[in-house]
């Protein structure tokens, strides 16, 4: 799926491994390519993950976090984010999903 430019919340490592979402926002650049992960956020936020390059992410805030997620913004490595279920489903077609 393509998208608009969207903000999406980086990753980080928890327990067992799993991908969990942070505070730290950047924004994925636009005609970028996204896979719709089946990951589970089991939080009050109401996010989906996405598989994305991280030559498209923008970073928003610079912490340890976005250093740790897309430095250096190799072309061929992916990285998991977190965004807002509506932001999807406004930003593809409804039987994308």
């Amino acid at each position: 799926m393509k998208n608009k430019n969207l903000v999406c919340y980086l990753s980080e490592k928890g327990h067992k491994n799993f991908w969990y979402p942070t505070e730290t926002k950047a924004i994925i650049q636009n005609a970028c390519n996204l896979e719709k992960l089946n990951y589970v956020h089991g939080g009050t936020r109401q996010l989906c993950a996405l598989r994305v390059l991280k030559s498209c992410l923008l970073p928003i805030n610079f912490d340890s976090c976005s250093v740790d997620n897309i430095s250096p913004p190799q072309e061929d490595e992916y990285v998991v984010v977190w965004v807002e279920r509506h932001a999807i489903k406004i930003n593809t077609n409804k039987k994308e999903m």
